[in-house]
């Protein structure tokens, strides 16, 4: 295809975007006295017929100027973001949202040059009609391909090193041969990039539905490595007298399960679509550090009872801090990593006919919200072992648990209590202590197992509990 027909294509779409009336609105502004570019992946998408969320713009002039005019024409407000020396100006209003800097150069074609991948490193001049694609960006767009503007590309800002594998899954493009090259080099730079800058773009990698093929490259690569030096283990092998080179490595090992969970993650699941309380990013995380120091123990070698998932949260919350992510993303981690092993607990103790309700019961307060997470990150462990005859007597297994914390556990929790905290110090005359809570916690486990269901039956096991507490008081810190 000729090179003119491309622009001319390109910039039929283009105007297609412009055609609803914020859009239009914004075309007619910034063809005025407003100069301004489109510029990176705002272009990019609109190319690939994608509605931009919103638009990157560079302008010639004085960046904070341009953002004050505007805002006011559109009735936004500006909010100054960036470095200092590099401001970013973003525009937000009801319906548009802009990012605004100046070039970075003399010009825009010096700004471009300057970008990360070619497909990115495009402009729309709307005063003009005209798109400035000095990298061949367009053509690269046709090939699906992701490559690097120039060879300084990643040490003028090692993020990048991750952002071509995210862009190449949410694109479903490849990363050119030089590019990869030139990756596998420069791996090592990425430890100077700002941990939150790191979060954001590895959370956008997770996000894909194919992440799985992704995160293989990058540890073919050895950026995961570098990102995640504790993941080292996973380099290491333990493949069985007469195996397959590599075939039960602890990395070959790790991608098998990780490929299981994305499907279950990527299927019409009953676990995954009951609740919205989690964010499959986040799981794939848990399961990418699950293993920190002890690489895919497999289940049935007589340490299905081990709880060392405490200790291994305790490495990966360190990691999670590194990335810069939230407490309530932190402790989702840590408690999808410290119960991990709970349902094969559980599982061998139904094996055995010896699970009671209240083990059931004890496992889904512990967990909370975090449960439907755990039950899926176990279905992937399991798959992972390829135990066929074992695999579909499991996956019932975490479909009865499933059903039970959904339909059953859940709205049963949300009951009010038998017995509160007032109810036990005036019965028995306690004064407030962390015996108090203890009380209330194995009363509600009862209730919750169907073992009590009255006041009368709480009070009568509240004494039962403390005379053995008497006998063997705890405690308490």
């Amino acid at each position: 295809m000729c090179k003119r027909c491309v622009d001319d294509g390109n910039l039929h779409k283009i105007g297609v975007m412009f055609k609803n009336d914020m859009n239009r609105t914004l075309k007619q502004l910034l063809s005025g006295e407003h100069r301004a570019y489109i510029v990176g992946g705002s272009v990019r998408d609109m190319i690939l017929n994608l509605s931009p969320t919103d638009y990157d713009l560079v302008v010639p002039d004085d960046p904070a100027v341009f953002s004050d005019r505007i805002s006011k024409k559109i009735s936004g407000r500006v909010v100054r973001l960036g470095k200092p020396g590099k401001p970013l100006f973003r525009i937000i209003s009801s319906k548009i949202t802009l990012d605004v800097s100046g070039f970075k150069g003399s010009s825009i074609r010096e700004d471009l040059l300057q970008r990360d991948f070619t497909v990115n490193a495009m402009a729309y001049d709307p005063s003009r009609n005209e798109l400035i694609d000095p990298c061949g960006g367009q053509e690269d767009l046709f090939s699906g391909l992701i490559r690097m503007v120039s060879d300084t590309a990643f040490q003028n800002d090692p993020i990048r090193l991750i952002r071509a594998y995210r862009l190449a899954a949410t694109l479903s493009f490849r990363i050119d041969e030089k590019t990869q090259r030139a990756i596998r080099k420069q791996a090592s730079l990425i430890r100077a990039a700002a941990g939150e800058r790191v979060r954001e773009e590895l959370i956008r990698l997770l996000e894909s539905p194919s992440s799985s093929r992704h995160i293989d490259r990058m540890e073919a690569s050895g950026l995961l490595f570098s990102i995640f030096p504790e993941l080292s283990g996973f380099k290491g092998s333990v493949d069985g007298p007469g195996a397959e080179p590599g075939f039960n490595s602890p990395w070959n090992r790790f991608r098998k399960g990780y490929c299981h969970l994305e499907t279950l993650l990527n299927a019409s699941d009953s676990i995954r679509t009951a609740t919205d309380c989690f964010h499959p990013a986040l799981l794939k995380l848990a399961f990418l550090l699950h293993d920190i120091g002890n690489p895919s123990t497999p289940f049935g070698n007589g340490n299905e009872g081990d709880r060392p998932g405490e200790k291994r949260a305790g490495k990966a919350d360190e990691i999670c801090r590194r990335l810069r992510l939230s407490n309530r993303e932190r402790k989702f981690v840590s408690e999808v990593i410290s119960y991990h092993r709970e349902p094969f607990s559980l599982f061998l103790a139904h094996r055995k006919r010896t699970l009671t309700a209240r083990n059931t019961v004890i496992f889904f307060m512990a967990c909370g919200d975090t449960t439907p997470a755990i039950l899926l990150h176990a279905l992937a462990e399991f798959r992972k072992e390829e135990q066929p005859a074992a695999e579909g007597v499991f996956d019932a297994f975490i479909r009865i648990l499933s059903d039970r914390f959904f339909g059953q556990f859940q709205p049963e929790r949300k009951a009010p209590p038998l017995l509160t905290g007032d109810d036990l110090i005036r019965a028995f005359g306690l004064a407030s202590s962390p015996l108090i809570g203890l009380l209330l916690d194995r009363i509600e486990e009862a209730r919750l197992a169907h073992e009590v269901s009255t006041r009368g039956g709480a009070l009568s096991l509240a004494e039962k509990i403390l005379s053995e507490e008497l006998d063997n008081p705890p405690s308490f810190q």
